[in-house]
């Protein structure tokens, strides 16, 4: 064999070489994605692929021609080993790695598409399930208006008619529906028919038909709530995890948000009352969430020193925060200036985001302009930050327009920085 016969052979054996390594790590991964969950490794795989596993069909349709093809690369393997060099005046090992390369190509192509098209009708369920989901939406509202008039007539036919629902978030607002309009109605029978309800659906329904009760006659209200069962038994539904304890602490809840709707005091002397826990750290915020928003006819005062003037504590702050966050539905501006005035700590930071959060879904420019006109220190930076991060979480796109078009400058700065922070 001459030289450049050495060298052509050289080149060949290294291309053929790295085609082999590639069709052994191809058929691997075939072999694991068919494994898929039949086997522990091949769930792992499988999951960290975000794929799902290949028919078995499907690898032996593969499996079978792969198996001929190293059947004959043996064979040639084997063939060299022979005193002749050359087989029909082609250098003998010139062929074995020219055939390699060849085949190896051929062979990798059809492990990529057989790897490509699990992925391909993943991307396509995605697609519809996508489609299917706006759907569902798109058809909530005429669920929902349908329902509602037919349980004002006869809550009873309509709790029937929503349970049959085929699309999960089409049936639960429908099935929250009936409870309020039925609770409005006749809250002990609403509170019949929800607690002989299996617990994928009450768990929810309960704290619709209390807080409807409490707006009406919060006594009876508060009554039925407080002899619920408790108990800390986990139970999943639709992929939460509830128990008892969590359905009952929300109904709980809900009477003191309804409940302060018109008697914001008598709501919030009630859920001071409660025993210490979660139950009683949620009616305490909702309370002084809906007291601040109701008291719209004016700066929300009474709302503002009755959580002043509770306990220090996480309570304490989330009542605070949920003080601004009730204001900042009718006067953002104003609701912010509280909150930046607030003292430094855990609570002011809260109530500056919740604020921002209400304020950006508003009017994200009016926000933004008002926090980069405050003056310069600790809480123009945390308004900015807080303001911008709620806005890039709603529109990034708009977010970082807005603050490319400002002028070149330490606004513009700080709002880019504060949309960075945010990422």
């Amino acid at each position: 064999m001459n030289e450049q016969e050495s060298k052509t052979g050289r080149g060949w054996a290294i291309a053929s070489m790295v085609v082999l390594i590639m069709d052994i790590i191809g058929l691997i991964v075939l072999v694991l994605m068919t494994l898929g969950t039949k086997a522990k490794f091949g769930k792992i795989f499988t999951e960290l692929l975000d794929c799902r596993s290949l028919p078995t069909v499907t690898m032996l349709f593969i499996s079978i021609p792969s198996a001929v093809y190293l059947l004959l690369f043996a064979g040639l393997i084997i063939a060299l080993t022979v005193k002749e060099k050359y087989i029909l005046n082609i250098p003998l090992k010139f062929a074995v790695n020219m055939f390699v390369f060849v085949g190896g190509l051929a062979y990798l192509s059809v492990y990529v598409i057989a790897m490509f098209l699990p992925l391909l009708q993943i991307i396509q369920e995605k697609e519809a399930t996508k489609a299917e989901e706006s759907q569902v939406i798109s058809s909530k509202e005429s669920d929902v208006e349908k329902v509602k008039e037919l349980a004002e007539k006869d809550p009873e036919a309509a709790a029937k008619w929503a349970i049959q629902l085929p699309k999960v978030g089409a049936r639960n607002m429908a099935m929250g529906q009936v409870a309020e309009c039925w609770a409005n109605k006749d809250p002990k029978s609403a509170a019949k028919w929800v607690m002989g309800l299996p617990e994928k659906y009450n768990t929810y329904l309960i704290a619709d038909v209390a807080g409807r009760w409490a707006y009406n006659d919060p006594d009876a209200a508060i009554e039925w709530v407080m002899q619920l069962p408790k108990g800390n038994t986990p139970i999943i539904i639709e992929g939460a995890l509830y128990t008892k304890d969590i359905s009952r602490n929300r109904a709980i809840c809900k009477v003191a948000d309804n409940w302060a709707y018109k008697f914001p005091e008598a709501a919030a002397k009630w859920a001071m009352q409660l025993p210490k826990g979660e139950a009683r750290d949620g009616a305490i915020g909702n309370v002084a969430y809906r007291w601040a928003w109701v008291d719209q006819s004016k700066s929300p005062g009474a709302a503002v020193e009755w959580v002043m003037k509770l306990p220090e504590g996480d309570a304490r702050n989330k009542a605070i925060a949920n003080v601004a966050r009730g204001w900042a539905v009718n006067d953002p501006e104003k609701a912010m200036n509280w909150a930046t005035g607030l003292p430094e700590g855990e609570a002011r930071n809260e109530a500056i985001r919740c604020a921002a959060s209400i304020w950006v879904k508003k009017s994200p420019e009016t926000a933004a302009k008002w926090a980069l006109q405050q003056p310069d220190g600790r809480t123009r930076d945390k308004a900015i930050d807080e303001v911008f991060r709620e806005w890039r979480g709603k529109n990034f796109e708009t977010a970082i327009n807005w603050a490319n078009e400002l002028p070149k400058g330490k606004d513009r700065d700080q709002a880019l920085q504060g949309i960075k922070e945010a990422n």
